[in-house]
């Protein structure tokens, strides 16, 4: 014995187990006889045990289906992006798309109000339906857009 009662001897037994793995579990599961096969021979290779295979090999395919939903994010708001920067060039910039944008939302929900189809060319409305649109659509752009001179 050493100072302050610790004993320096060589420990009994097996190593103690890394405490940041935690206990290990035995799960059971079936296999084909092939698979088997080539994952001995794959821990063969690496050097590791075949339940370390079986554990590595998992781990991999949750890194790999992480992966493959952050690129299928990204894919997918890059898509939306290039759009977006698409229209927002058409149209001059942000600001006249986000204009452009708001005009026909604003005009959708008029026609939708008056009961004209969306799909109506502006010229087969009646007069009095255009000018109703033109009013509302008019009296709405100084509240979103300070555009126009109210007085």
């Amino acid at each position: 014995m050493t100072q302050g009662g610790r004993d320096d001897r060589k420990r009994i037994g097996r190593p103690l187990k890394n405490p940041e793995q935690g206990k290990r579990l035995n799960v059971m599961f079936r296999l084909g006889e092939a698979r088997k096969d080539q994952l001995m021979q794959a821990a063969e290779i690496s050097g590791r045990s075949m339940s370390e295979e079986i554990e590595k090999r998992i781990e991999e395919s949750f890194v790999i289906s992480c992966i493959d939903n952050y690129l299928e994010w990204e894919r997918e708001n890059f898509s939306a992006q290039s759009e977006l920067r698409r229209l927002e060039g058409m149209c001059g910039g942000r600001e006249n798309f986000e204009f452009s944008w708001f005009i026909g939302e604003k005009l959708r929900g008029i026609r939708m109000k008056l009961g004209i189809k969306a799909d109506t060319p502006i010229n087969d409305v009646p007069e009095q339906d255009r000018r109703r649109m033109m009013e509302e659509l008019i009296t709405a752009l100084p509240l979103r857009f300070g555009v126009f001179d109210t007085e």
